[in-house]
């Protein structure tokens, strides 16, 4: 398992539990799929 791997799994986690609580705020997911992947 690689760091990438980890932090990969904790992004899909939290935009998956993020859009099952909110699906109000779109503009949000947008900026933290940027914060995860840079």
């Amino acid at each position: 398992m690689s760091a990438a791997h980890i932090v990969t799994q904790g992004c899909f986690k939290y935009f998956y539990l993020d859009s099952k609580k909110k699906k109000k705020k779109k503009k949000r997911k947008k900026r933290g799929i940027y914060r995860c992947f840079i």
